[in-house]
């Protein structure tokens, strides 16, 4: 305590200044990696758990050109039987290498209730 009573006016002042500056910058460091880090989590959440663009459009298109096609002609009696089952078997397998997982399980209930119904309707 001598030894800070002993400072001048102006020392105590610079000395107090040096101590809030080291402070402010330790806490501004720490609160910078903290939010990268943050932002590195965020990121591969965000970023990991969905289906980028280029690859859903692409299971748009064979959900489209393939699975809808098919239960449109399988309705018209425009497909046989095997033809339907092997179409949508095989537009489903290729949505999931799309990384469609989730989408592919949605599909499958679509397809089973699609196809459900035009069993009643024969």
């Amino acid at each position: 305590m001598q030894f800070i009573e002993a400072l001048k006016l102006r020392s105590k002042l610079l000395f107090l200044f040096l101590l809030i500056t080291i402070g402010l910058i330790s806490v501004g460091a720490m609160g910078t990696t903290y939010v990268n880090a943050m932002k590195k989590n965020i990121d591969s959440l965000y970023f990991g758990s969905l289906v980028p663009v280029t690859e859903l459009n692409e299971i748009l298109q064979k959900y489209h050109n393939g699975l809808a096609n098919t239960v449109y002609k399988a309705s018209r009696y425009e497909m046989s039987s095997s033809e339907i089952i092997f179409n949508l078997e095989d537009s489903l397998q290729d949505i999931q290498k799309k990384n469609g997982k989730v989408i592919c399980r949605t599909l499958k209930v679509k397809m089973r209730w699609s196809m459900w119904n035009i069993q009643i309707w024969k």
